[in-house]
């Protein structure tokens, strides 16, 4: 098997990593800043299932104005962002 370096030690450098460590291969990753925050901490590496909201879902559009007031809500404006 081969030795391996990944460049990138966010989500998709470790799990690349990962799946190559699980064929065999041995793996070195590569962090410009090791000691500190990787790019994926930012979005914590995770997907919001429930924040996802089908399109053509019948009633989506009535949900419209609600998540417009809710500063939590899938769609949401930060009014004092408009006249920027």
């Amino acid at each position: 098997m081969a030795h391996i370096g990944i460049v990138g030690g966010g989500i998709i450098g470790c799990a690349t990593a990962l799946h190559l460590l699980e064929q065999g291969h041995s793996v070195t990753i590569l962090e410009r800043d090791a000691g500190g925050l990787p790019a994926s901490v930012g979005n914590a590496g995770i997907l919001a299932v429930p924040e996802i909201d089908p399109i053509a879902r019948p009633d989506m559009l009535l949900s419209v104005p609600k998540w417009l007031l809710d500063p939590l809500g899938p769609l949401t404006l930060r009014w004092q962002d408009l006249p920027a």
